[in-house]
């Protein structure tokens, strides 16, 4: 039975060669291809069948094949028929000017940018100084201050508190303190300002005992960048005595100067001074001078060493000094 298929599979390819009626090429044998039928008074030449690399001879003992084979058409250029044979060995490709170049380029991961942190807007701190002495003579010194502001691109609101009170062999000798507020709006891009301020000055071993101020102006900004900051400012009001001399409410002219500079990263002087002299009487007058120096000790705590001068001038402070001048090292702590 196997005999049979084999001799039936033999007898189907010599009929299918008798049908072609030509061999496959052999090595060395050229490959032709049939031209077209011409038409009449055509030459062979211009008829569009006729291929300029026929009747080249295959290329000896290589491959014939879609797949690395060799091209025996592979002719240089401006080579006809008859004039030139490939090399054994010719690679079927283009020429390499021909070959489009890609680049290939590296993507490159862009990490989102990072959202910033909103403007930070409030700020404040909490200052104490204590000292003291215990023996023969007893005596207890006790400073707190305490600061908050609020600013935003046009406007400023501040307050502020320093209260100090000493003691001597458990007798009072001093006990005061000076409250601040002021709110303040700048006109755009310009370095106007207006404000509004309060103040609250309290001294038990003073003429006035107790005062309260309010004022309104204008203010006018020098120098505003980074490290420095100067503004001054102009504006009127009237301040209420509780006791004292005079205890009706006094019209008063407010000129004011106050500066910040920035030594260091560390390091900061501020400085501020107003000069109130009452309307109608300029030899009534006052004077309030403030000067500090911050220098940070520790940037994770937020702990500064402060050392700060409060000077407060009355000339219509009857029989007591018109001058009292207060100064103080403290630890400040700030968020």
């Amino acid at each position: 039975m196997r005999f049979a298929r084999i001799l039936a599979a033999c007898a189907l390819i010599l009929v299918c060669r008798a049908s072609v009626g030509q061999e496959l090429p052999g090595p060395g044998a050229v490959y032709s291809m049939p031209a077209p039928p011409t038409s009449p008074g055509s030459s062979p030449e211009s008829s569009p069948g006729s291929l300029p690399y026929a009747n080249l001879p295959m290329p000896t003992g290589q491959p014939i094949g879609p797949y690395g084979a060799v091209n025996p058409y592979a002719v240089p250029p401006g080579n006809g028929p008859g004039q030139g044979v490939p090399p054994t060995g010719a690679v079927n490709a283009m020429p390499s000017e021909q070959i489009p170049q890609v680049e290939y380029v590296t993507p490159k991961i862009i990490d989102p940018k990072p959202e910033e942190p909103p403007p930070k807007i409030w700020e404040g701190s909490f200052e104490f100084g204590l000292d003291g002495t215990e023996g023969n003579s007893q005596n207890a010194n006790v400073h707190l201050g305490f600061k908050l502001k609020r600013k935003t691109k046009s406007d400023t609101i501040s307050s502020e508190l320093a209260y100090h009170r000493n003691s001597n062999n458990s007798t009072e000798t001093a006990n005061a303190g000076l409250q601040e507020a002021r709110a303040e709006h700048t006109f755009g891009d310009t370095p106007w300002t207006c404000f509004i301020h309060d103040t609250l000055d309290y001294d038990e071993f003073s003429a006035y005992h107790a005062r309260i101020s309010l004022d309104t102006g204008i203010g006018y900004q020098f120098i505003k960048n980074d490290a420095t900051l100067l503004i001054g400012r102009f504006g009127g009001g009237a301040s209420k005595n509780f006791q004292g001399p005079k205890t009706d409410f006094v019209p008063e002219m407010v000129f004011g100067l106050e500066g910040e500079y920035k030594l260091s990263k560390k390091q900061k002087l501020t400085s501020s001074v107003e000069y109130r002299p009452e309307i109608g009487d300029f030899t009534n007058w006052r004077v309030v001078t403030k000067a500090g120096w911050e220098i940070l000790l520790d940037e994770d705590m937020h702990l500064s060493l402060k050392l700060g001068l409060l000077d407060r001038y009355d000339s219509n402070s009857g029989t007591k000094r018109p001058n009292d001048l207060d100064y103080t090292a403290t630890i400040l702590w700030s968020f």
